[in-house]
């Protein structure tokens, strides 16, 4: 029975091998999957299967040390962390310390995302009767964007740190109170992405399997041929895939979304893939419930996903209208009709010809369109706004909010735009990788059989095939409605990817149908061999290389402030960088020590509008002047920046000037501003340098003798780093996190605790 089917399989039945001699493959490759997965008497052990999925992901996850994108921290770790551990926000937006256990409520940063509130206005001039579902909707449309319901996994898993921080803080064990001071950040900060490998990564490559599985049961030709698997090539493709093991296991939202979809389509298998029985064969499964309700707290995440749970809603709908009335049965016609039966008069039935007698019956349909699909649906919405409910304090509706920022204001746009085919030329090729040649080859054959065969009927095509047609159903239309956003994203597309890899996963088990026996083995050793070395490159340098320095430097400031700072020394650090470009108290959790952290502003309110400099812009523009102003001695001294760090967001009218702050124990600036400011860095606040982060490759040369690289050579406190010779061949340019420290007395300043550390990070661009 894989994913609620019940059509019988000849390979999963251990017979005894008959008389004659068969025509398999020398390869145990796939034979060897298949007997695992489907040995017992034909029940699969999927849940030995899923263990070693899990534990696949979790040594993928573990091995990501890099930033794919600012939002997988913004988007669950902070918010959770600022439930969890530090402050939070009122309705109104101001700051206020979290009711927890904690005697230390520790620092709390959430992006405008989170506190973007309506504020209504005193002119507002409505009548009594609409007052009120008025102003619900105006809160609901200007209020936030982001819903708690993707981040309730890593929400619980605080939870359980911090009760388990209490219990280690009241133990008696001096060495296990040591070790969890040491590790707490990387507890904080990786075991999110740990969880999420178990419940959002593996359950995704599950369902890939599930569902290959049920289309090769369909499939005559794949199904009686043991020399492959469909099911085999799909798996093993999401496990190899690049993008996968690059996005799959961060905790973005899309990830939710991705495994929404994909646990959706394998609880709907019958009502997708099987053929039409009619409305008494699946009527309103259990398990079909279930996939509504997923699609609509996915839709509670992000409004998007409803391109591709609307497709199959009426997928679903359309064809549990069709009612089989007769069939053919080796060349005889078996009649089923229901001219006889009473009740069946009273139903609105159209009858149509197909190879075979069916009935559509449009009452069925409107039955399972808003009987089943809408009204789940509707259920896993109001799911999903209780749960914001909860967590905001008001009522909310996120993806309401994400319609009106993204569509109706088009404010997505102020980061970043793409070309409208953005998604054909360059998404979907780069997400796919290797992929992409089985994938477009196996679309030109689905098109060939759909628009070169005028005779084709709706069923006069094996099963499988329409089953590959539902699935590109979802694909086209989800694809095409996120290219009508400017704003475009790689993992935007995950979604849709597991489905991308079915298809890919068909036609390579096609291609090796198709060649000699004698020829199959080495062909699938070749194929996966292949697939491993086109993808695991990609892998490993961007999970190991690129993009790094957020990751390690958060990590370093972790270790010193653990091991050098005294616990009742408040920090505060400085990220003088753009965008929000590294993680903040997710990823600085020091039991006992409190870490106050600024950031640049860089919210909506400041860039769409043109009287208000965000601080973030004004800092890339001139480095200079924004440290003069931000740590001078002179209060006259201003700037039109805006400075809001509770709200993350610019005041509405006029801008406060930026008033002079304390210098903080640590500075984070990118490399390129760093020697624009370095004089001041270090003759003025008196910093020197202490260690070296990699960040990037900046450049790539011919191997020469060793050298060193300087951004600024007549400087007496250069950034000068070695170049990275590899096999003599050629030299790595790096680009570094330098680390620096104030030093104020002549004695070593790690050795005295009484030293204020005054310290800068430098983070160097891509």
């Amino acid at each position: 029975n894989i994913g609620g089917g019940r059509i019988y399989n000849p390979r999963m039945a251990m017979t005894k091998p008959s008389d004659s001699k068969p025509v398999l493959p020398r390869c145990h490759l796939i034979t060897s999957i298949d007997r695992f997965a489907d040995a017992r008497g034909g029940k699969p052990k999927i849940i030995l299967l899923f263990l070693i999925i899990c534990l696949y992901r979790l040594a993928n996850a573990w091995v990501i040390r890099t930033q794919f994108d600012p939002d997988e921290y913004w988007q669950t770790l902070e918010p959770a962390y600022c439930m969890v551990f530090g402050s939070s926000y009122q309705n109104d937006g101001r700051l206020i310390e979290s009711d927890n256990a904690n005697s230390l409520a520790y620092g709390c940063a959430l992006t405008w995302e989170w506190t973007r509130r309506w504020m209504p206005s005193n002119t507002t001039t409505i009548s009594d009767q609409r007052k009120n579902i008025h102003m619900h909707l105006l809160q609901a449309m200007h209020g936030p964007i982001r819903s708690y319901v993707s981040i309730l996994p890593t929400y619980w898993y605080y939870l359980a740190c911090r009760s388990f921080f209490e219990w280690v803080k009241r133990s008696s064990s001096v060495r296990l109170k040591y070790f969890v001071h040491q590790h707490a950040s990387r507890i904080i900060s990786k075991g999110p992405a740990l969880l999420h490998a178990v419940i959002v990564a593996a359950p995704t490559d599950l369902s890939i399997w599930m569902i290959a599985c049920r289309l090769e049961n369909l499939d005559s030709i794949l199904n009686r041929d043991q020399s492959t698997s469909w099911a085999f090539w799909a798996l093993f493709f999401s496990l190899t895939s690049w993008f996968h093991g690059y996005a799959l296991i961060r905790t973005y939202a899309n990830c939710f979304e991705t495994a929404c979809l994909a646990l959706g389509i394998v609880l709907l298998g019958p009502e997708l893939f099987d053929k039409p029985q009619g409305h008494t064969a699946h009527q309103h499964r259990s398990k079909a419930k279930v996939a509504f309700v997923l699609g609509g707290l996915s839709a509670c995440v992000r409004f998007t996903s409803l391109a591709a749970w609307i497709p199959l809603g009426l997928t679903v709908a359309i064809r549990s209208g069709f009612i089989r009335s007769a069939f053919v049965n080796s060349g005889a016609e078996n009649l089923i009709t229901k001219k006889n039966d009473r009740s069946a008069k009273k139903e609105s039935t159209k009858r149509i010809s197909f190879s075979g007698e069916y009935f559509i019956n449009f009452k069925e349909m409107y039955r399972t369109l808003f009987g089943l699909c809408a009204f789940y649906g509707a259920v896993g919405i109001m799911l999903g706004c209780s749960i914001d409910r909860i967590m905001y304090g008001f009522w909310a509706i996120p993806s309401l909010g994400n319609f009106h920022f993204n569509v109706l204001l088009g404010l997505g746009s102020l980061y970043g735009t793409h070309p409208f085919l953005w998604y054909i030329y360059a998404g979907i090729p780069a997400i796919c990788g290797a992929l992409l040649p089985l994938i477009i080859w196996d679309v030109y054959a689905l098109s060939k059989i759909l628009f070169k065969d005028t005779t084709i009927t709706p069923n006069s095509q094996p099963v499988s095939t329409n089953a590959r047609i539902l699935l590109l159903v979802v694909i086209v239309p989800y694809t095409m409605l996120h290219s009508f956003s400017e704003h475009k994203e790689f993992r935007f597309l995950l979604p849709i990817l597991p489905l991308l890899i079915v298809v890919a996963g068909h036609q390579m088990a096609q291609l090796i149908h198709t060649i000699p026996t004698r020829r199959k083995s080495l062909t699938v050793w070749i194929s996966s061999i292949a697939c491993l070395f086109l993808n695991f490159p990609h892998l490993v340098y961007l999970g190991t290389i690129h993009q790094r320095g957020p990751i390690a430097l958060n990590q370093f400031l972790a270790d010193e402030i653990s091991t050098k700072t005294p616990r009742d020394e408040p920090i505060n650090i400085h990220f003088l960088m753009s965008c929000h470009s590294a993680p903040l108290y997710s990823h600085l959790h020091i039991p006992g020590i409190r870490i106050r952290a600024w950031h640049l502003d860089c919210s909506p309110d400041c860039r769409s509008r043109h009287d208000i400099v965000c601080e973030s812009d004004a800092f890339l523009d001139d480095p200079l002047t924004f440290i003069i102003d931000a740590y001078g001695n002179d209060n006259n001294i201003g700037s039109k920046v805006c400075n809001n760090k509770e709200n993350d967001q610019c005041i509405d009218k006029q801008c406060e000037e930026h008033r002079s702050k304390e210098i903080p124990n640590f500075i984070v600036v990118m490399q390129d501003d760093a020697v624009k400011i370095e004089k001041i860095l270090f003759h003025v606040l008196g910093m020197h340098h202490v260690a070296s982060i990699r960040h990037t490759i900046k450049s790539l040369s011919w191997h020469r003798k060793k050298y060193t690289i300087c951004e600024n050579p007549s400087s007496e406190t250069a950034f000068c780093h070695d170049a990275v010779t590899v096999l003599s061949l050629f030299d790595i340019d790096f680009e570094h996190i330098e680390f620096l420290l104030n030093n104020f007395k002549k004695e070593n300043p790690i050795e005295n605790s009484q030293v204020t550390y005054v310290a800068l990070l430098i983070l160097t661009s891509t």
